[in-house]
């Protein structure tokens, strides 16, 4: 237990800004892998509750919504990596990723943790249920990117603020551009139809 409590326990450090200073590669490697896989876990979580209406779906969501949540990410490093590079910041690749997936970390767990009113209300309103599934993957997504940018600057000298803070932005940005169109590829996720199914030809067809 406490082999598993440790990753965790950094992690959520990491998520708030406060992990250890004058991390290793070796210990940044470790932290990016266990986000990576706590990430994973706890979308699958989500997916099994979002599809608990139907066993088939809930099966397959536990296989598709960690997918749609690493394609998203492994779609928008090379970006932020690009951008980290042109911007002339000091910041290191590796403390970069460990911030991206760290968000990503906080914002699965968010999901998980709201995976049993997610699983329940579809049982017993049509009505508040798919409302419940997509204001739970809002809530996610917005805990990640606070934390992301609340961490972005901190500690960060005033002079150097538009360097640090233009690759999170493109992160960011890549991330919201890629995420809506995976959801759609990978629905049905919900049992009934969202916008979420029609990814960014909603704004076009309403």
């Amino acid at each position: 237990m406490n082999g598993l409590w440790r990753p965790l326990s950094d992690l959520l450090d990491v998520a708030r800004g406060r992990g250890p200073t004058a991390l290793g590669p070796a210990e940044r490697f470790r932290l990016i892998t266990a986000a990576g896989l706590f990430s994973l876990v706890f979308a699958a979580i989500w997916g099994v509750a979002a599809g608990s209406t139907s066993v088939m779906l809930a099966g397959s969501n536990a296989l598709k919504v960690p997918m749609v949540v690493l394609f998203s990410v492994l779609s928008s490093l090379p970006a932020g990596v690009i951008a980290l590079r042109l911007s002339g910041s000091k910041e290191r690749v590796s403390d970069l990723v460990l911030s991206f997936c760290g968000a990503v970390f906080s914002g699965t767990l968010v999901a998980a943790v709201l995976a049993p009113i997610v699983a329940i209300y579809p049982q017993t309103s049509q009505w508040a249920g798919p409302y419940l599934g997509m204001g739970s993957v809002l809530a996610a997504i917005g805990v990640a990117a606070l934390l992301f940018f609340n961490n972005a600057l901190r500690n960060v000298p005033r002079e150097q603020y538009s360097a640090h803070i233009i690759p999170k932005i493109v992160l960011a940005i890549v991330t919201l551009a890629v995420l809506p169109q995976l959801i759609a590829l990978a629905s049905p996720i919900l049992q009934a139809t969202t916008v979420w199914d029609a990814g960014v030809d909603i704004v076009t067809h309403g």
